[in-house]
């Protein structure tokens, strides 16, 4: 297993024990099996956790001194005892992650030997593995009172904000804005702007404190670039592919002030000529844990599956479902997912997009927490006199909003400069 494979696991079982152990109260509410704890040294301090339900650091500390090889030593306990948890509040969701992680290893496990062993008795046995896998519950769904207290206790106390705002102020006013471990689409026919709303997402989730990773199977990295580069500096994106000639002093000084911008933003471009959930599953596993990060992929009809499915319909409908589930995995994590829509639109006369037309597959829509579609009108009926600066007016069709609102923010596209307001 490599240190990148590693990380998340790590966190996520420190964090378990370090809740465990300085919050006895909650022990209770283990229901891990000690198989499913993949670091050997956290598996016997929670296996002593559950056996002894009161037993106390300074007996944890003193088994790891004794018995050093079995605990990882003094080091390795008292940097668990020292993790950063902030409240008791979160144990079956370190559980579930740890839980969905050793499901994940284990059937991708069994998959690779059955494939380099073929027979049906290890069919059989990889069959009865998932069944066995998909049956263990957490007792998550058993948290009626706990949840009637939290909501009690947010009555009266301020609570964190997990809203992130996304600072395109229109359609903030829809939407609040994001949340972690959210799948998130937008959706449009080729050429209303979805790239260049991609880049407006990413620099306004870094304003609120996120990091983003926006990955590209369509698009140079180089030529991404000089999209954000206009947006940051305001100068017109054409320029770019001839600055010497056609940029003047004051906007070659304005791109390099625009450079050192984008330098230090949170932002960084990750191109590929194949992307697979995989793919994103690794960059999830390697973001920081303690930084909440939104994943952009653009766009998703170009990605691949890890397998090896019979129709692009099954393709696009695994692919979102696995998106969903790296989402739902890392509580530090959401991903937004562009997407094209199908040519159905082109037949109506009224060109606005609608929930149907979501290309080849209905998983998509079902697994969005929030589907925003694009339409500008003005690429169907182009107006008479041109001007290539004027803005053009972009409807973002929030069709589906999970937990709120849902309706039309209109907004101002600078096609010219890859500006949108």
């Amino acid at each position: 297993m490599t240190n990148q494979m590693t990380t998340d696991i790590e966190h996520f079982e420190k964090m378990l024990l370090a809740r465990a152990i300085k919050y006895p109260n909650q022990r209770s509410r283990l229901k891990l099996d000690p198989e499913h704890i993949t670091d050997k040294r956290n598996r016997a301090i929670y296996t002593d956790i559950l056996k002894d339900q009161n037993i106390t650091e300074d007996t944890i500390l003193t088994n790891a001194i004794k018995h050093s090889r079995k605990y990882g030593g003094f080091d390795h306990v008292k940097s668990i005892l020292d993790y950063d948890t902030v409240t008791e509040k979160g144990i079956l969701t370190d559980q579930s992650n740890i839980f969905n992680y050793y499901k994940r290893e284990k059937i991708a496990e069994l998959s690779r030997y059955y494939l380099e062993h073929p027979s049906e008795d290890m069919a059989n046995e990889l069959k009865e593995t998932m069944n066995q896998l998909d049956r263990f519950s957490l007792g998550e769904k058993d948290t009626k009172k706990e949840t009637l207290s939290e909501i009690m206790d947010e009555l009266f106390q301020p609570v964190e904000n997990t809203i992130i705002k996304t600072n395109i102020k229109k359609l903030d006013d829809i939407i609040d804005g994001l949340e972690m471990q959210q799948l998130n689409v937008v959706a449009a026919r080729p050429s209303m702007g979805k790239t260049a709303f991609a880049i407006e997402l990413a620099k306004g989730l870094n304003e609120s404190g996120c990091n983003s990773v926006i990955c590209s199977l369509e698009t140079h990295e180089k030529s991404l670039t000089r999209r954000l580069l206009s947006n940051i500096s305001r100068v017109d994106l054409h320029k770019f592919k001839d600055p010497y000639e056609r940029m003047t002093t004051d906007e070659i000084q304005q791109v390099l002030e625009a450079i050192n911008v984008y330098h230090d933003l949170p932002t960084r471009i990750k191109v590929e000529s194949k992307f697979t959930p995989n793919n994103i599953r690794q960059i999830a596993r390697t973001a920081d844990p303690k930084q909440k990060t939104f994943v952009i992929i653009d766009y998703l009809q170009l990605m691949k599956t890890d397998g090896r499915p019979n129709t692009r319909f099954d393709e696009v409908s695994e692919i979102s479902r696995e998106l969903k589930m790296i989402a739902q995995e890392y509580p530090h994590i959401s991903i937004i997912a562009l997407s094209q829509l199908s040519r159905a639109v082109e037949s109506r006369n009224d060109k606005r997009p609608m929930m149907s037309d979501l290309r080849e597959s209905g998983q998509l829509e079902q697994d969005a927490n929030i589907v925003m579609m694009l339409y500008r009108d003005d690429y169907y009926n182009p107006p008479e006199d041109i001007n290539p600066k004027s803005a053009s007016p972009l409807e973002v069709i929030v069709a589906k909003n999970k937990d709120g609102m849902v309706g039309t923010a209109e907004l101002d596209f600078y096609k010219n400069i890859q500006k949108i307001y």
